[in-house]
């Protein structure tokens, strides 16, 4: 075997052996399938719910993991949740719940609560990429608002998703903040968008109606959740679609939330 063969073999062999090698990183590895169109396409659930600044220690931390791995969720995008301002040696209950469910997390501030900073974070079991925070409009005097968004590689294609809470007492800040969201979603056309969160509003209201104009709604597709405050829309796109959505519960803290799958094509 000439040196120039063996480079070529010994090349076979390390890609072949990557290629085999798991990644604790990006989880399981999904299913993919290839549909009757000859696509090849694969799946993931996002559960989307506010933890109503309920994580106070370990303990809650852990529960709530573990309701979280039992009910099979992908990706989850979380509202009202802490972590320490910049020094503060208190608990952070973004990382304990990133370590105790084994999540890759991004946490954006939304306002300052009780001590500690209080916003939307996004954990995932696939790597979380190119993130970012955006402020959403608020009246003078008014809870500040925000947008946390990352981009997350779900093996088939990577699909932007964002977590955030709109106003839970005013419909015209409500719909102001739909349309920065939907402004948004015109700049973020490298990749499909996915929007999660408290919306506070049901599938006949103006901020539903304001969001349908560049999304479609998974609410929709489950009576029980049709009028539910935690909404998910995903941006009209051949390549994403919502394929069932269910109503979930955590008992311990009384907690709701949805739980969308999704089906991804190449």
């Amino acid at each position: 075997m000439t040196i120039l063969q063996r480079r070529h073999f010994l090349f076979a062999f390390f890609v072949l052996f990557a290629s085999c090698a798991p990644t604790k990183e990006t989880g399981e590895k999904k299913e993919q399938s290839v549909n009757h169109h000859g696509q090849l396409t694969a799946t993931f659930k996002i559960l989307s719910v506010n933890c109503g600044h309920s994580l106070k220690n370990r303990s809650d931390v852990k529960r709530f993991a573990q309701w979280l791995k039992s009910e099979g969720a992908d990706i989850v995008a979380l509202q009202q949740i802490e972590r320490p301002v910049e020094g503060a040696q208190t608990f952070d209950a973004v990382a304990e719940l990133a370590k105790a469910a084994d999540m890759n997390q991004f946490f954006g501030t939304a306002r300052y609560w009780e001590g500690f900073n209080s916003g939307n974070a996004l954990f995932s079991t696939y790597p979380i990429q190119q993130t970012d925070v955006h402020s959403l409009p608020v009246g003078k005097g008014k809870v500040r608002r925000s947008l946390s968004y990352g981009i997350v590689d779900v093996g088939l294609k990577s699909v932007g998703i964002a977590s955030t809470e709109l106003d839970e007492d005013s419909r015209i800040e409500r719909i102001s903040q739909a349309e920065e969201i939907s402004s948004l979603a015109q700049t973020l056309a490298d990749y499909p968008f996915i929007v999660c969160g408290g919306f506070y509003e049901g599938e006949t209201g103006k901020v539903s109606l304001k969001m349908m104009e560049r999304f479609n709604e998974a609410n929709s597709l489950n009576e029980a959740t049709a009028n539910f405050s935690q909404r998910v829309y995903v941006r009209k796109d051949s390549l994403l679609r919502p394929i069932s959505i269910d109503k979930v519960r955590q008992k311990e803290k009384s907690l709701e939330g949805v739980l969308v799958t999704f089906e991804a094509k190449q």
